[in-house]
């Protein structure tokens, strides 16, 4: 059935992204599904797809609710928990796990109504031996969250901790399977765990040696001392602090010295022939990139131990440089130079890279929430009715002339501003040096100069 079945792309929610809406919060409750699955009714046309026989003489019998196993069961079930609580943003549902963040009791009494009264009114029930209510500190997707930040659960960096050492490959999987799980809170987690994947490989014997060893001890060490991560503060100004060596890259984000999100990756054999400016600017792109929805339409800082960055805006260049300096003008920052010594945390993981393996994806926004944005926005509100009349522009605002700069390329859709962007595809751009590999479909919100949210379209 599986295999006939077209999938459901929905994806599920990034654990981290969860993390990222907790911050203030003190008082916490998660609420477990009775049965989650065997809540979501079977369309009655595709009950008798489902039919199985429990042996022989028994018959058939076929599913009336959603059953374990069916390849669109996940993205069906978190569809339907994202619909529920889309307007209750103190609530986050992962599959049947249910998690509510409050800064205080009293509120925290009101958000609770609210998602009971949508589980209601939905017909779901919980399993109530499951549920934990009103406590300040709690365990969810197998992290500790408490008013003081994010830490790895107890259980698990205990069950690290006496975690044998790995008699073969299957058994070496499943430790570094639950290490990974926790790579955001150990520092240069691929480094570390490198000689370990060597044995993984197909062509690799499993012979375990005194490295081996050094490894699967730090590893253990790592997450079992694994530091608590404070979780953003959208209020609050966010600092950048990157650096490139000559095998890798680093970007640390964090607010007031502690750390929200780190990542590093290697060189690529061209970028290794790259100057030190070109290195180091490549750093910032890559950081941006991967911070892109925390600091996209926030201002911020950028720490770097090279000088010369300072002045890259204000520098004139060609080619790569210059690409990369006008990618970066969507950005509200200001770099800031730092020594080398000042900058130890980015200085050390550039130079033991770890790999990113998370990808964010953004939900797309609704057109109409799009439209009803733009028509409150005092710079755009005024553009469409001038696109329609082929009427100018007004001139009361600077961001009006950098919209008069594009207006060749700006459309109405459907009442909604839209910026068509023709692109030459006719050769392979590196991540270095395109921001956009999307060939022909919407790649999402648009921000220009001061940050005004219109849509890009490649055709």
């Amino acid at each position: 059935l599986n295999k006939k079945t077209r999938k459901d792309a929905y994806p599920l929610p990034l654990p981290d992204d969860i993390f990222d809406k907790v911050r203030g919060a003190a008082v916490f409750s998660t609420l477990d599904m009775q049965s989650g699955f065997w809540q979501i009714p079977v369309n009655v046309n595709d009950k008798e797809k489902t039919a199985f026989s429990p042996g022989p003489g028994m018959g058939l019998f076929q599913f009336t609710r959603m059953p374990f196993g069916l390849t669109g069961a996940p993205s069906t079930f978190q569809r339907a928990m994202d619909s529920l609580l889309k307007d209750l943003p103190f609530a986050v549902a992962y599959l049947d796990d249910i998690i509510i963040f409050s800064p205080d009791s009293t509120t925290h009494g009101t958000h609770l109504e609210a998602v009971f009264t949508q589980l209601r009114n939905a017909g779901f029930t919980l399993k109530g031996s499951k549920c934990k209510i009103g406590v300040s500190e709690v365990r969810y997707l197998g992290r500790v969250f408490s008013a003081k930040g994010i830490a790895p659960c107890p259980s698990k960096t205990a069950a690290v901790k006496s975690w044998p050492v790995p008699a073969d490959k299957t058994s070496l999987k499943r430790f570094l399977g639950l290490t990974s799980y926790y790579r955001r809170f150990m520092e240069s987690y691929a480094t570390i765990a490198a000689p370990l994947y060597e044995l993984l490989k197909d062509d690799a014997p499993f012979i375990w040696t005194e490295n081996s060893q050094a490894a699967f001890d730090r590893l253990k060490n790592c997450l079992t001392s694994a530091p608590t991560l404070c979780a953003p503060n959208f209020a609050d100004s966010f600092q950048v602090i990157t650096d490139a060596s000559g095998t890798g890259l680093d970007a640390i984000l964090e607010q007031r010295g502690r750390v929200i999100a780190f990542a590093s990756r290697s060189l690529r054999k061209s970028e290794r022939n790259y100057s030190a400016i070109e290195k180091e600017c490549l750093a910032i792109i890559f950081a941006l990139k991967t911070f892109r929805h925390y600091l996209l339409g926030r201002s911020f800082t950028i720490l770097s131990d090279h000088a010369p960055l300072q002045w890259l805006a204000a520098q004139k260049m060609d080619g790569r440089l210059a690409r990369w300096a006008l990618s970066l003008q969507e950005y509200d920052y200001d770099i800031k130079y730092r020594p080398g010594s000042s900058n130890g945390n980015a200085d050390a993981l550039s130079r033991s890279t770890v790999n990113l393996c998370a990808l964010t994806i953004q939900p797309d926004i609704p057109m109409n929430v799009i439209r009803q944005e733009q028509q409150q926005h005092p710079t755009l509100r005024a553009i469409p009715e001038a696109l329609k009349n082929d009427l100018p522009f007004p001139s009361t605002l600077e961001a009006h002339r950098r919209l008069r700069q594009v207006r060749h390329q700006l459309h109405l859709n459907n009442g909604v501003i839209v910026r068509y962007d023709k692109q030459n595809n006719s050769r392979e751009e590196s991540e270095s040096e395109s921001d956009n590999n999307n060939r022909g479909l919407p790649s999402g919100p648009l921000p220009f100069g001061d940050h005004l949210t219109i849509i890009k379209y490649s055709i």
